[in-house]
């Protein structure tokens, strides 16, 4: 539970403070960097952030069937 809280808060953080982006649709004011969503919400997520587009949905479908199809990615560790 910690790794997947940890990489939430990681990812949350990184559209925050890195990219300006808004998270799950709570915008953040970065000095430094500047977002501007594109013209198509429904691939950028628009106001709502990067993490509500179709582009986001597409990487974790990717990151999911790649962890899936890897030989022994859920077997237990032999001591």
């Amino acid at each position: 539970m910690a790794l997947a809280w940890g990489a939430h808060f990681g990812w949350n953080a990184g559209l925050a403070i890195l990219f300006d982006a808004p998270v799950s649709g709570y915008p953040f004011q970065v000095p430094v960097v500047e977002y501007t969503a594109g013209s198509h919400a429904w691939v950028d997520g628009g106001a709502f952030g990067p993490e509500g587009g179709l582009v986001a949905t597409i990487a974790l479908f990717a990151g999911t069937a790649y962890l899936l199809t890897r030989q022994h990615a859920f077997a237990e560790a032999q001591a």
